[in-house]
C-alpha cells in the first residue's frame, strides 16, 4: 500500500503471501510432497524388516553357540 492509495474493506494489504497480519485470509499449506512420504514409509519399512532379520539371525547364532557348548 502506497501513500494516497484507496483501500477497500477486506482487501489484503500486501501481495506477499509471507507477510501475515490480522484479518488476512489463510491459504492451504502443503507440508510434504506425497512421493517423499511414500519413499519415507518404504525406507522405514525396510529398516524395520532388517531389524527383525538381525534379531532372528542373533537368535540363530545363540542356538548354535548353545549347541556347541553341550559337546
Amino acid at each position: 500500500v502506497a501513500q494516497g492509495d484507496q483501500v477497500v474493506s477486506g482487501q489484503p494489504l500486501s501481495t506477499d503471501p509471507n507477510v501475515g497480519g490480522f484479518g488476512q485470509r489463510d491459504v492451504e499449506v502443503v507440508l510434504q510432497d506425497p512421493a517423499r512420504i511414500q519413499w519415507l514409509m518404504l525406507f522405514i519399512g525396510a529398516i524395520m524388516l532388517s531389524q527383525v532379520l538381525l534379531v532372528l539371525k542373533k537368535k540363530q547364532v545363540e542356538k548354535v553357540q548353545a549347541a556347541e557348548m553341550n559337546f
